[in-house]
């Protein structure tokens, strides 16, 4: 998560700094990175919107979290195929340490 909220608050200061008008607050496109970032990598793009709401009571910023988790899904579903962080972790654990979490 640090790593989308600090993608979406230098893309806010970018656009700040180059003179768009109607640029939000850096910290607004830190939190859409940041969900962006929840959705894509744990493959849960609701979870992701669900936590955006709980986090800042603000049903405005349900459009703009959905249309930055969506495209973040597709762009990791591109990169990575259907792969989850999850899956990921558990093919990097060697085979000995998955049969003893199983017993």
């Amino acid at each position: 998560m640090f790593i989308g909220g600090a993608a979406g608050s230098t893309l806010g200061l970018l656009l700040a700094a180059g003179g768009a008008e109607h640029a939000a607050s850096s910290g607004f496109y830190a939190t859409i990175g940041m969900v962006a970032m929840m959705g894509a990598t744990l493959r849960a793009p609701l979870a992701a919107l669900t936590a955006l709401l709980e986090l800042t009571a603000n049903p405005n910023i349900i459009l703009p979290g959905m249309l930055a988790v969506a495209t973040a899904e597709l762009v990791s579903r591109a990169l990575r195929g259907e792969r989850s962080v999850f899956d990921a972790l558990i093919n990097a654990q060697p085979m000995s340490t998955r049969l003893k979490s199983k017993s």
